[in-house]
């Protein structure tokens, strides 16, 4: 039993990333989405305006090429003709998005553009398998730095191994997994990146009070404005997080001094990365702040928090049952990220509050809640903290119990999210026709006859 416990650990802490990597390609060559119309359409079609507008076709402004691509088919035809954009009075056209995901995207995109002028300047157009292809190495980046940003924060506090079984808990054993791999190019997975690098470097600024940690982390804070607004809402997390940690030294007026003339330069930083979205609102609708998506709106009298969780339209602990590590955690970290505890329980219930209060609460036509993507740093936190709890038990059969239980846990819902994953793909669990009788029906097939599928969806079938 040791020897085998050994092997296991050995396995997990020599092959964690292979097993992440490989696993991600293989999926993503085995659905090959840059051969089809896919990947370069709605959201991520919006994010490729600002490339293709500024630097192939140089009209930023008016977008008068999305008509020729438009027309010519380079994206699927299912989007709507003004869905990434808004005519504005002026004649200009607005990007519904703001730009942050479009500048993570950026490198992998103009390399791809090079690429085909060189070698078939005919294609080079923006929309062509090349580009496509840049997006699914894009997505496999961000995702492989956030995890080496997580691990590199963890690993002060907590043993590799139970940081690598974490690992392979979020990347494997939740929606991320289908986001990294085939719906590639939405901005969950840069602001996956964005969290794990702003926790470690918050972290190191508390830990050893060096300035240029804050002003990393908010330059991160900035750009990861610039990807979604809305989850500048982490700034709540920090904000704890720091009170909690520096709750002694508060009565130390020169620190608090020293420490606010970092915190506004700090704010400073932000701005200016934040600004280059300023100036394009400014450019193009004379306002210096606004609000693109009109018609969508947050509706804070009616969250639909319930749905969100366990619906089974699209219910976080339905198709990501893992995410419950995610929250359970929290009540286990050690005592020395007490502060960072508190932190994540208000920041867990504004947020959920939040992410639930949009209008669209189930967040358009996917699988899985992906609003939380971003947030699973805190659940290889979560998984690295039960697991080492669970070490420190006393009574070697309790120990061995709560491990046994957990490894089984883990197992099975990583299992079941591959195999939902599958699912999604191949159209068996739907992208917004979910019900309780629907799920039961498709629960565990990979295959479904054409009449079968007709019987389960009707004239939705596909």
């Amino acid at each position: 039993m040791k020897q085998l416990l050994q092997t296991c650990t050995h396995i997990i802490n020599t092959y964690t990333m292979y097993i992440i990597f490989f696993t991600l390609v293989i999926f993503a060559f085995n659905e090959k989405r840059w051969a089809t119309p896919r990947i370069l359409e709605w959201d991520v079609y919006g994010y490729s305006l600002y490339l293709s507008g500024s630097v192939i076709y140089k009209d930023l402004a008016y977008l008068k090429f999305h008509d020729t691509v438009r027309n010519e088919n380079k994206i699927t035809l299912g989007v709507p003709n003004t869905f990434a954009f808004h005519q504005m009075p002026n004649g200009k056209r607005l990007i519904k998005y703001t730009m942050g995901n479009a500048l993570t995207m950026a490198p992998f995109y103009f390399l791809a553009h090079i690429l085909t002028y060189v070698f078939s300047p005919q294609y080079a157009d923006g929309y062509t398998g090349l580009y496509k292809f840049s997006i699914v190495l894009c997505s496999l980046f961000w995702l492989l730095l956030g995890i080496y940003f997580i691990k590199k924060w963890l690993i002060k506090y907590f043993k590799v191994t139970y940081i690598n079984i974490g690992i392979l808990a979020a990347t494997l054993g939740t929606n991320m997994f289908y986001y990294a791999a085939v719906e590639v190019g939405l901005a969950h997975i840069p602001l996956f990146f964005c969290y794990s690098a702003i926790c470690y470097y918050f972290n190191s600024w508390l830990v050893n009070n060096n300035k240029n940690y804050v002003y990393i982390t908010a330059a991160l804070y900035g750009l990861l404005l610039l990807i979604r607004p809305t989850d500048g809402i982490i700034i709540i997390l920090l904000a704890l997080w720091w009170l909690g940690y520096n709750w002694a030294k508060l009565k130390n007026l020169s620190y608090l001094i020293n420490q606010s003339k970092q915190i506004a330069i700090a704010a400073i930083i932000s701005l200016l990365v934040f600004m280059p979205q300023i100036i394009y609102w400014k450019l193009t609708t004379g306002c210096y702040f606004y609000d693109s998506y009109i018609g969508e709106h947050f509706d804070f009298t009616q969250p639909h928090i319930f749905k969100g969780l366990f619906s089974w339209r699209r219910g976080l602990f339905l198709y990501t049952p893992m995410a419950i590590f995610m929250f359970m955690g929290v009540m286990f970290l050690p005592k020395i990220l007490k502060p960072l505890a508190v932190a994540l329980c208000v920041f867990f219930i504004v947020g959920v509050y939040i992410t639930f209060s949009w209008q669209q609460w189930w967040y358009g036509g996917h699988f899985g809640m992906r609003a939380f993507i971003q947030w699973y740093p805190f659940l290889i936190l979560g998984v690295a903290a039960l697991l080492q709890k669970i070490s420190s038990i006393k009574n070697a059969i309790l120990k061995q119990i709560f491990m046994l239980l957990c490894t089984i846990f883990i197992s099975c819902f990583l299992m079941l999210n591959i195999f939902q994953c599958l699912q999604y793909a191949h159209g068996i669990i739907r992208w917004d026709d979910m019900t309780r009788e629907t799920y039961l029906n498709i629960f565990f097939k990979y295959e479904l006859p054409w009449p079968e599928m007709k019987r389960i969806y009707g004239d939705k079938a596909w």
